[in-house]
């Protein structure tokens, strides 16, 4: 191998750049880590492979990769097709590393639970029952933008207290409960099915109790999404992150396709009331409380900047233990040497340095505030916007497909409903394998502008005279209607992924929850758009293809740390603050793919190298 030299090899300048650490980090971390560079050549003596920018934040990153990749086949590369790393992963876990998988797992099916709330509303609208006995005039659009608004309440407020991890007033805070990811995703997905259970349960004729519980229900829905992302970003090693992210997030298509086929079998077949469906909807937000307090572990990231430095050490090698690493484990004197003095969350910024805000409401506003800094706002915006094009163009459709499906004379709604919740697959599939190969930015474009056309041909399939017969237009529309679901999903995958990843630690879960906050209002939006529509498909639909092919070109401005074209983390380690931020944007500006360089040395080196042991 050309680019792997021994230490005696190097220039004095390049070595000292290669093995120097950046923070505080004494003798025991340093042969943990060796400032997330150094590997061992039996023959040779020290290899020096730049794994990551040598700084402190990132060594939590650095033991995770070295981690996963401590038995991993060498087929595992960003630049392997599609068939090999379908197998390389199959192989992964039929190795003993089930248990890493049936973590992100776990937080699939709490995700699954956002598709199950919001389409079992598109079966109610399209069902004669409901309509005849819940909907007043005028009341659909109200009865749809109702779960979206409280999506926008939960997303906004509630969810940012994942975020909130100081320690002083815990016993007056009243919302203490909420402190860390996982308590407030538990608790998102409880007020989801709770808020379920009892909208199936409204009287006939009550729409205002009925909107009332459909907005309680947006609210848990909102309060999951920050907290399981951040989850999702913080849990898995950086070369994988990317696939782990769109693992989570693909199984939206599993709670879709789940409510299509209740959906179908108690509507269609046995002829049910529409309660049993909005009563069952609640089954994957149910199952998604007991596997997250299971087998999902608190993000070491979050109890290390928390303070928690024990409780760190054991989220760590728990993670490390599902990835069958026989490495020493972490101590809590090394993480607290990874991270000092953090005994509270940054609520505040003046010149880069943490300032502690005296009281809950003034963190919330202080974390708000972080958002919309020099080093952030470059990101916050963009991202914004992309969410507000994204949702309005999908989420309005979604929720409106059956309806739609009708009104364009399709006949068997419920089937073609399935074909379209189907169509996800080859979407998930696509954004799965190739995240981490071409990136998150160009993948969030492509897909946005690829359903954009897929509408167009909708539009046109929609409005056409029927000169080539039924058979014909139908296929033509369930086909760009499928394809349409196909790229937004992977467009979704991208900018769930690159909104979980551009966010510092201290604020990750705020910045999601402001996101998909924007993203509510497009979504709620769409639904008041779509109903004055809805007798003009054609019209409807150009609406939210114009909406999403501009929303494509915002990726192009993203920055991050004030660097226009910085905006993806692609195999690059996450930040804790927006001071790591600052520290660190110009060298990943430089060396994006250092990682991934490094990573594919190690999985085709001579088998004489191997990781630094770290046993006692």
């Amino acid at each position: 191998m050309n680019d792997i030299r021994s230490t005696s090899e190097l220039d004095p300048e390049e070595k000292n750049k290669m093995t120097e650490p950046s923070g505080p980090i004494d003798e025991n971390v340093m042969e943990t880590c060796d400032g997330g560079n150094s590997y061992h050549n039996q023959s040779d003596g020290l290899l020096c492979v730049p794994l990551t920018t040598a700084t402190h934040t990132l060594s939590i990153d650095f033991v995770l990769d070295r981690a996963y990749h401590e038995y991993r086949p060498s087929i595992i590369s960003p630049s392997s097709s599609m068939v090999p790393r379908m197998l390389a992963w199959m192989q992964d876990v039929c190795k003993g590393n089930e248990k890493f998988w049936i973590l992100l797992l776990s937080l699939g099916v709490a995700n699954s639970a956002d598709a199950s709330e919001l389409l079992c509303l598109s079966y109610l609208l399209s069902n004669q029952d409901f309509a005849t006995y819940m909907l007043k005039d005028g009341s659909a659009g109200m009865v749809a933008a109702a779960a979206f608004f409280g999506m926008l309440v939960g997303g906004l407020w509630v969810g940012t207290f994942a975020d909130n991890i100081a320690r002083g007033d815990s016993q007056t805070h009243p919302f203490a409960f909420l402190q860390g990811r996982k308590p407030s995703l538990v608790m998102g997905l409880g007020v989801n099915a709770f808020a379920g259970i009892a909208s199936a349960m409204c009287p006939n004729g009550r729409t205002e109790v009925f909107i009332f519980f459909r907005v309680i229900a947006g609210v848990g829905i909102g309060a999951t999404v920050p907290p399981l992302f951040s989850l999702a970003s913080e849990l898995p090693p950086p070369h994988v992150r990317g696939m782990a992210i769109t693992l989570v997030a693909s199984f939206w298509m599993v709670g879709s396709i789940y409510v299509a086929v209740v959906a179908w079998v108690l509507l269609d077949l046995f002829h049910l009331s529409w309660r049993w469906l909005a009563a069952v909807s609640v089954v994957p937000s149910l199952f998604g409380i007991f596997l997250i307090l299971a087998k999902v572990p608190e993000s070491p990231r979050f109890l290390a900047m928390a303070g928690d430095y024990p409780k760190a050490a054991t989220s760590v090698n728990h993670i490390m233990r599902s990835m069958s690493s026989t490495g020493r484990p972490m101590t809590a004197h090394d993480i607290q040497t990874l991270y000092p003095q953090q005994s509270s969350v940054l609520n505040g910024s003046q010149n880069g340095e943490i300032v502690v805000a005296p009281r809950w409401t003034d963190r919330w506003f202080g974390r708000m505030s972080q958002l919309y800094t020099p080093y952030l706002r470059g990101t916050t915006i963009p991202l914004q916007i992309v969410w507000f094009s994204l949702c309005f163009g999908t989420y309005g459709l979604v929720t409106w497909i059956n309806v739609l499906f009708v009104a364009v004379d399709l006949t068997n709604v419920h089937a073609n409903a399935l074909l379209f919740a189907g169509a996800s697959l080859p979407g998930n599939l696509f954004s799965m394998i190739y995240m981490d190969r071409i990136g998150r930015k160009h993948l969030l474009q492509g897909s946005m502008m690829a359903a954009a056309t897929s509408l167009i041909f909708f539009a046109h399939y929609s409005h056409k005279v029927d000169t080539t017969g039924t058979f014909g237009r139908t296929l033509g529309i369930v086909g760009s209607s499928c394809a349409f679901q196909a790229f937004t999903i992977a467009g979704w995958n991208a900018i769930d992924t690159l909104s979980s990843e551009l966010f510092p630690t201290a604020v990750r879960s705020t910045g999601m929850g402001v996101c998909t906050a924007t993203g509510r209002i497009g979504a709620l939006l769409a639904q008041l758009v779509n109903d004055a529509l809805i007798d003009r498909p054609a019209g409807l639909l150009l609406v939210a293809s114009c909406c999403l092919a501009m929303g494509a070109l915002v990726p192009c401005f993203l920055a991050r740390g004030g660097a226009v074209g910085a905006g993806d983390l692609s195999h690059q380690p996450l930040s804790d603050n927006i001071l790591t931020i600052q520290n660190t944007t110009t060298i990943l500006k430089h060396s994006r793919s250092d990682t991934d360089e490094a990573l594919q040395q190690i999985d085709t080196a001579p088998q004489s190298i191997r990781p630094v042991s770290i046993d006692n």
